[in-house]
């Protein structure tokens, strides 16, 4: 290629430049164009044209490329000339027009004041251009619209000095700055500026001879399609919707793309600079942050000025030692070794780098920050950083100081094992780089065994995560949720590393989707809140928008409303929207915004429908807070259920003709939508001192009544999604739940400590769980965030124990704790109380006004009569528009979900164990005028058996008369002793039949008793004939030797007594437990087909599945 002529290609520095450095470790950071255009067009051509135009008189020509020029590099609002050529009228050549601050910021030049002034512009072709600037200036001057500067473009050379001396004089004379840019500003320009294409399409010089030899490299042609998506998106202000932080995010990527195309500086730092500018005024700390650093990086390593970034430097250093993260402290620590290298190689004075104090200072910030030890990621990163800095003065204290730093930085290493989130990559990329310049040592060649030993398993650990995570969703696709919550289970534990951590917000987001399948809301719940706590927390590092998935806000929002927390759910939406409008950049994004808007809307406006009546009161101030909120549709709903019908007709929701039946039936149909069992049957509006939360777990109902404070609720739903985690699969192994439901009641206390406590009370014969916790968490130390994680371990395996039983307790235990891991699926995002922190702040609770203005209108409740949906039938199919039909078979473990399942008892097992029933005694007498009969459970253990029926009590009350209890005496249960006889206590099968989709558990107790005669079982059988009733009471029987002795005051009337022989009992009764496969009960000759012989035989292959099993 000829010498003289100009190629745009990749810049070549000297060999110890920083550019050379950063492009040979990443050249995936520069341009991969080889060669972008050839123009054979020199600068003594370009210079003698310029000067040929003098010759022509060829002003227009002139001046339509000076203007383009100076449209290029000084400001952009350039109007064309206003008058005759030359400025022969005494106006200018060209002036800028103003515009709006909203356009001017997003300019890369480096003065944009032009855009709120009226600047003047002058061009000559002239040979004398002191003569001709003096009378330029002059008419300039003289039509008095007071210029606040003019500038002079000159195609002739122009002495620094002559420039100078008539910029003084004419200032002096007219009072207004005047700007000379002669022939060598023009050259610069053209040839540094990367401008021939205005030099070809003005002046027409190297038309011919230009040569289009594009090669765009595949990183340039990616940079370059999204660079111009960008310049445009930033430029059109219509696009950002008022999310000018969004504005922020594109220019900082628009500088860096332009950075990695490697255009001119003045383009590149025009860029930067405009990011800084707009972060300042638009942005959060951390863009500022953003901003400013990549303009010092990118001034060392693409532009080789260290001063650049000592003068940069400054900033950064403002911005990040405020900040208690270490990923902004690595900003210094990452510039630092940058300005120390300056000094040691000339480049920078000490004066000038400010070395010393800057490292005082950043080591004060790490250290602060390495003592916040609650953030153990975050504390352990700081620590690292920490050595880093003192590897940069380690030289001047000898080889013995590094060898100390390896040692120290193995401990570093040796503590972040385990932790997932600390940045192993980068320390790996940093020791590999030092490597290269350090002095060789065994403690050094140990520390990098130990880093590559630590990188092969974690990402070992990763790949296997996202095989695993591949799995589970394939599971999800194919409706086996619990498999899914296994593979998922798996892949959780091994993805919670800062480099899998996009593939880690997909198992969340998966995991709560398998969760909601399995009707586990609160592990659902908890696992999409865990996957928006990741993006805030990435958001919170970077300061980039983009980085928050709106997906998982919605899929939050879903499961708030599924378990009918409105506030939760709007807090959700309120984010959501506010993240969808940051990112609408286009109209696909808007729709995507509007669409989600309305989703949520329709589904709060579901869950609003269904309210109880006696809560209407407290949402009168809600409709125009949900109009606000962007949920006008929701806001209808809350007008609906206040009977403000009119006030919605007056809004313009139904015409005036529309019938009240007509707007009956919409909203009949929008409460049918979301079917029967979508949202749980207790929704709150949190107005109340304390709040209810249940949840269904392989057949039993768990209750928490928890203070109605943002740490209550967030241990409550973090016991609750712990217990739903760990039994998710526990439906497929014959759990046997013994436990019709248990309570709980939370509350704060003052107290010292970080784990909550548990303990148990016997509240009229049901055991209660008593929570306490202190009121805030102090989080000060790993220890602190680690002592509630093995609190809720602890809590959520002693609940399990007291609900369930597993029926192959070490078959159970290796497969859910061993195989699925079970624990890590658990526990490893089960922190609530610290999510709920970082995400509410220091709120102490939630209510309605944190969203009700004190402007908003209240709407009474005026409704006449209480609002009750009808049912909506299909026209087609005739059936229930709610009922939604069950896809397979409905007892299909692995399809079931827990909430098809549940448990029915009155027996509370663990106090039936305690009391230990010993005998069935009978109290009866022949006179007709005594007493009724008495059927006595007799107890070794008085109190344990008291307890029993003080719950009996509680929940039948002193008499029974529907049966709710049901008493069964099953007769010739023994082949081997014909008195022999069954007493079973459980509840009434026939009063608690399932839905059709629905499995019912019965838990019930037996006593077998071995008479040598039935002579105290038919008297007693004989006066409940005559009386019709008897007294169920509970007796103290020490031993079987002892005399027992009733406690008749503690008795239950009943007016039923189911009694059968054994041989009745077929395969389907609840009953078929008293039989006894080692002593089948007495089958009658005359009955050869008798039901229990099949009963029998199932129960014989069930025993055998068991055994082969076990």
């Amino acid at each position: 290629m000829d010498s003289d002529s100009n190629e745009t290609v990749v810049r070549q520095l000297s060999e110890g430049a920083p550019s050379n450095y950063m492009r040979a470790r990443h050249p995936d950071l520069f341009s991969d164009t080889t060669v972008s255009a050839v123009h054979s067009v020199s600068k003594e051509v370009l210079s003698y044209h310029l000067e040929t135009l003098t010759n022509q008189k060829d002003e227009a020509t002139f001046e339509e490329f000076a203007r383009r020029l100076c449209e290029k590099f000084i400001s952009p609002n350039l109007r064309p000339q206003t008058g005759p050529v030359g400025g022969g009228d005494g106006k200018t050549d060209s002036e800028t027009y103003p515009v709006s601050s909203a356009i001017s910021e997003r300019w890369f030049i480096p003065d944009r004041a032009g855009a709120d002034q009226r600047w003047a512009f002058a061009f000559s072709a002239a040979a004398d251009w002191k003569k001709k600037i003096r009378k330029d200036v002059k008419s300039i001057a003289e039509t008095g619209r007071g210029y606040p500067r003019i500038y002079f473009v000159t195609n002739q050379f122009v002495p620094s000095k002559d420039s100078a001396s008539m910029q003084d004089a004419l200032e002096e004379r007219y009072g207004i700055p005047v700007t000379i840019l002669d022939k060598t500003w023009i050259l610069n320009k053209v040839f540094e500026g990367h401008s021939l294409d205005i030099v070809v399409e003005t002046l027409g010089v190297g038309r011919e001879k230009t040569e289009e030899a594009n090669r765009v490299g595949p990183r340039d042609s990616q940079r370059i399609a999204e660079l111009e998506e960008l310049e445009a998106r930033i430029g059109d202000g219509s696009k950002y919707n008022g999310n000018l932080s969004n504005l922020v995010d594109d220019c900082i990527r628009a500088g860096v793309l332009s950075r990695g195309l490697e255009r001119p500086r003045y383009e590149v730092e025009g860029k930067l600079d405009r990011a800084l500018r707009l972060a300042r005024k638009h942005g959060s700390a951390k863009q500022q942050l953003a901003a400013v650093y990549n303009w010092a990086w990118t001034a060392f390593f693409w532009f080789d000025d260290p001063t650049k970034t000592s003068e940069l430097y400054a900033e950064v250093e403002t911005l990040a030692l405020s900040s208690d993260d270490s990923d902004d402290l690595e900003r210094l620590t990452n510039i630092l070794p940058l300005l120390h290298f300056s000094v040691t190689q000339e480049l920078l004075t000490p004066d000038t780098a400010q070395l010393d104090q800057r490292l005082v200072r950043a080591r004060e910030a790490l250290a602060r920050v390495i003592n916040l030890e609650a953030r153990p990621n975050n504390s352990l990163h700081a620590r690292s950083l920490a050595l880093m800095l003192e590897i940069v003065e380690a030289g001047k204290k000898g080889p013995d100081a590094l060898i100390d730093i390896w040692k120290r930085f193995k401990l570093v290493l040796k503590d972040a094992d385990g932790l997932g989130a600390f940045p192993f990559e980068s320390i790996a990329d940093g020791l590999t780089e030092l490597g290269k310049h350090i002095p060789e040592s065994p403690e050094f060649d140990e520390l990098y065994e130990q880093v590559t030993d630590l990188l092969a398993s974690r990402r070992s650990e990763g790949e296997a995560g996202k095989k695993n995570s591949q799995r589970a969703f394939q599971k999800l696709e194919k409706g086996l949720h619990f498999d899914a919550i296994r593979w998922f289970g798996r892949a959780v534990g091994l993805l919670v590393k800062e480099e899998y951590r996009d593939e880690l917000s997909e198992v969340l987001f998966g995991s709560s989707l398998a969760f909601e399948e399995a009707g586990l809301y609160w592990a659902a719940r908890n696992y999409a809140f865990a996957a928006v706590s990741q993006d805030l927390a990435e958001f919170t590092r970077t300061g980039n928008i983009s980085v928050v998935n709106p997906t998982h806000l919605k899929r939050l929002f879903h499961m708030e409303c599924r378990l009918g927390r409105t506030l939760y759910a709007i807090q959700s939406h309120e984010l959501a929207m506010l993240v969808r409008g940051a990112q609408a950049h286009d109209e696909k994004s808007r729709q995507h915004y509007e669409e989600a808007r309305l989703f949520d809307s329709r589904m709060f406006g579901g869950l609003l429908l269904r309210l109880v009546d006696s809560d209407l009161a407290e949402i009168r101030s809600l409709p125009d807070a949900l109009e606000r909120l962007a949920m006008p549709e929701a806001r209808l709903v809350a007008l609906f259920r206040l009977g403000q019908d009119q006030v919605a007709r007056e809004e313009g929701w139904w015409p005036d003709t529309e019938s009240a039946a007509n707007i009956e039936d919409t909203f009949n149909r929008w409460y049918a939508y979301f079917g029967n069992d979508f949202f749980v049957r207790n929704i709150s509006l949190y107005s109340g001192a304390t709040v209810e939360l249940t949840s269904a777990v392989v057949g039993c109902q768990i209750i928490i009544e928890a203070a109605n404070n943002l740490v209550s609720l967030a241990v409550s739903e973090a016991l609750l999604g712990g217990i739903e985690a760990l039994l998710a699969t526990s439906l497929e192994h014959r759990l046997l739940p013994h436990l019709e439901r248990i309570r709980f009641r939370v509350d704060p206390v003052t107290t010292s400590g970080n784990a909550p406590i548990l303990t148990f009370e016997d509240r009229m014969g049901i055991p209660v769980g008593v929570i306490q916790h202190p009121a805030h968490f102090e989080l000060t130390t790993k220890a602190d965030v680690l002592a509630f994680v093995e609190w809720l371990k602890t809590a959520a395996v002693e609940v399990i124990i007291r609900i369930a039983i597993p029926d192959d307790v070490e078959g159970w235990s290796k497969q859910v704790f061993a195989e699925e891991n079970a624990l890590d699926r658990a526990l490893t995002f089960s922190n609530i109380p610290l999510i709920t922190g970082s995400f509410f702040g220091d709120m102490d609770h939630l209510s309605l006004e944190c969203w009700v203005a004190s402007t908003d209108r209240s709407y009474d409740a005026i409704r006449a009569e209480p609002w009750v949906p009808s049912e909506i039938i299909d026209p087609e199919s005739g059936v229930s528009v709610s009922e939604e039909p069950m896809d397979g078979f409905p007892f299909d473990t692995k399809r079931m979900k827990h909430t098809d399942m549940k448990i029915v008892s009155p027996i509370v097992v663990s106090k039936w164990n305690d009391a230990r029933w010993r005998a069935t005694l009978f109290m009866y007498s022949p006179d007709k005028d005594a007493p009724p009969p008495v059927l006595g459970i007799a107890f070794e253990n008085a109190e344990a058996g008291k307890a029993i029926f003080d719950g009996f009590r509680e929940r039948f009350g002193e008499h029974d008369p529907d049966n709710d209890l049901r008493i069964a005496v099953i007769r010739g249960v023994s082949s081997k002793n014909p008195f022999a006889y069954a007493v079973v206590v459980g509840p009434n099968v026939e009063k608690n039949l399932p839905e059709s989709d629905k499995l019912v558990g019965f838990v019930s107790r037996i006593n077998v008793m071995q008479p040598k005669n039935d002579i105290h079982l038919r008297n007693f059988i004989r006066q409940l004939k005559r009386d019709g009733r008897y007294l169920l009471a509970p007796a103290h029987l020490p031993s079987l030797d002892a005399e027992p002795k009733p406690m008749l005051g503690l008795g239950i009337g009943k007016y039923h007594l189911e009694i059968k022989e054994a041989w009745q009992i077929g395969a389907s009764d609840p009953d078929a437990v008293v039989l006894d496969l080692d002593d089948p009960p007495i089958i009658p000759p005359d009955q050869p087909d008798a039901p229990v012989i099949e009963t029998l035989r199932k129960k014989a292959e069930q025993q055998k599945g068991r055994d082969r099993k076990a």
